[in-house]
């Protein structure tokens, strides 16, 4: 009988013993899938990064053509500029012959004398005839100058104008064709840039994720708790989100959100769950993690001897927890506070009350 038992319980514990925390096994298997997840992004945002190097013969041509025609324009602009003034040049020589010729036809027809012959029938005397035709003949040769001039200034001016169509259509349509390339050009850069962005956000994201499974904590089940409570009652001075990191200055993802506040300023759980970090964390200070079961709270920055409770622990929704500190990465104090979801990170503020 003893020996019956004593097999009992060895069997029972060797079951047990292959029984794994249901936790861990979803935390490795979340884990494993977050890392798949970010080598695929990694391998396009590589493929992106040599579709980027491959259009760059494409791109140094499209610059350079855009460049040409940048000289192109610019020569065109002032042949219109010289094309202008000469229009101008010949349009006041045109009215200026024109104002002579109309005279000249007001002053012929007011005097009535527009019979050369008979003007010359009518003199007494041979030389008063050669004084009239030599008159006449000045006379006819000044009218003669004063119309050759008046078609020469308006075939003259009607050219130049030609010219000056042709000079701005050609200068249209170079325009025309360097905006083309100019915005294909783009397209494709921003295309390309935008793309290579959007996978640098992606795998910032699944990092820090992969950071809250791998290195905190992960819970997993469906949280039926609703809204969260505030941790604290100051103000959010730092939204969830892409930011310009207040101390390297650089473009980063911020996991959760801060709220601000003078230190040693309470410090709430935000629902009912169990410690299951108490530690320092580097950039974090000293962090505290609460499991409510399917949702993760974090809270940062804190010191560790303001630290009212313990790894395993059971806390209660309200009950204070720490106090805000200014440790770790900081430029003033402030509560960091995180919320994940199964492992993926949420946007606190759909959480809060």
């Amino acid at each position: 009988m003893e020996r019956r038992g004593w097999i009992g319980v060895m069997v029972v514990s060797l079951a047990l013993a292959g029984w794994p925390a249901d936790g861990v096994v979803h935390g490795e298997a979340k884990a494993d899938q977050k890392k798949k997840e970010l080598e695929q992004i990694q391998r396009q945002k590589n493929e992106t990064q040599i579709d980027i190097q491959n259009l760059k013969p494409r791109l140094a041509a499209h610059k350079q053509k855009l460049t040409e025609l940048d000289k192109q324009m610019y020569e065109l602009g002032l042949q219109e500029k010289q094309a202008k003034a000469e229009w101008s040049r010949a349009e006041k020589e045109w009215q200026t012959r024109s104002a002579i010729f109309k005279q000249r036809v007001r002053m012929i027809y007011q005097s009535g004398n527009m019979g050369y012959m008979s003007a010359l029938l009518q003199a007494d005397s041979v030389e008063e005839f050669l004084v009239r035709f030599e008159t006449l003949r000045l006379i006819v040769k000044q009218d003669r100058d004063i119309l050759n001039r008046y078609f020469a200034a308006k075939a003259r001016k009607e050219q130049v104008h030609q010219k000056l169509i042709a000079v701005q259509q050609q200068l249209t349509k170079t325009r025309v064709e360097a905006k083309t390339v100019y915005d294909r050009l783009a397209e494709q850069v921003n295309k390309n840039q935008t793309k290579l962005a959007h996978l640098e956000d992606e795998e910032e994201i699944k990092k820090e994720e992969l950071q809250q499974i791998e290195k905190w904590a992960y819970s997993d089940g469906d949280w039926q708790g609703g809204l969260l409570m505030r941790p604290v009652n100051g103000l959010i001075t730092s939204p969830y989100g892409w930011r310009v990191h207040p101390v390297t200055g650089r473009k980063r993802f911020h996991a959760g959100i801060d709220f601000g506040g003078p230190i040693g300023t309470p410090i709430h759980a935000a629902a009912d769950g169990v410690v299951k970090e108490s530690r320092p964390a580097s950039g974090y200070g000293w962090i505290i993690i609460l499991d409510h079961g399917g949702l993760t709270t974090l809270y940062g920055h804190m010191y560790g001897s303001t630290v009212r409770v313990s790894v395993g622990e059971r806390i209660r929704r309200g009950q204070v927890i720490a106090e805000i500190g200014n440790a770790g990465t900081s430029t003033g104090p402030h509560l960091h506070f995180e919320v994940s979801k199964n492992g993926i990170l949420q946007n606190p503020i759909q959480y809060l009350r």
